[in-house]
């Protein structure tokens, strides 16, 4: 079975009309991304598939966020270089912190 990637940079039409998420995530729904990641990475998933997952289940806000840093980590940065070129970084670590 061929995995499908649902998040691909190759598949942004226009990376200029591509921004950066500014919206806020809410606490809530952070703390349940987190919770669902350290879940599959805990299982062995890789990471683009853990955010492939992750993408196709989330609301269009964390979408966003999940894309950036799925095609973050596709252009060769790090998770932690793709978590703090998003606006998520402080929010995420806050989040992670309560689990």
């Amino acid at each position: 079975m061929q995995e499908t990637n649902y998040i691909n940079k190759d598949n942004i039409k226009s990376k200029s009309n591509f921004k950066k998420s500014n919206q806020k995530i809410k606490s809530k729904e952070l703390k349940v991304l987190c919770k669902q990641m350290s879940i599959l990475l805990k299982s062995g998933c890789e990471i683009t598939r853990i955010l492939n997952i992750l993408y196709e289940q989330s609301n269009k806000k964390l979408k966003r966020a999940i894309e950036e840093v799925s095609i973050n980590i596709q252009n060769g940065n790090n998770i932690t270089e793709s978590f703090e070129k998003t606006n998520l970084t402080a929010q995420f670590s806050l989040a992670t912190k309560s689990l």
